[in-house]
């Protein structure tokens, strides 16, 4: 069985270092600096605090991922919807290719693999 204090430090260090960064977002784009009448300023920081929690949301679901693996479990034994995120890159690839015939038989090609 794995480590799990290593898992849980590892999100703790990703939560400190997205609060950081989201209390920089804060410091750089508080409206008492310079004047924003187009709201610039206000659109910048939800996009960067949306990139910010969407980058700590991933790397959650990666270390819960790499804790099954290490625990030597299959992600469709614990929650099939995990295989969303397990399938994501194949996803892209299918989508970026446009469904293509070829694209659709690698991907099922793939899912051999995964």
């Amino acid at each position: 069985m794995p480590d799990l204090d290593r898992y849980f430090d590892e999100i703790d260090i990703a939560r400190i270092r997205r609060a950081r960064e989201l209390s920089e977002i804060k410091r750089r784009f508080s409206t008492d600096r310079v004047p924003d009448p187009a709201g610039v300023n206000s659109k910048a920081t939800v996009v960067l605090a949306y990139a910010n929690w969407e980058g700590f949301y991933n790397e959650c679901v990666d270390a819960y991922i790499r804790f099954l693996r290490d625990r030597g479990g299959k992600i469709r034994d614990t929650d099939w919807m995990l295989l969303l995120g397990a399938f994501h890159a194949d996803f892209e690839s299918l989508k970026a290719r446009d469904h293509s015939y070829d694209a659709r038989r690698q991907f099922v090609e793939d899912l051999q693999a995964r």
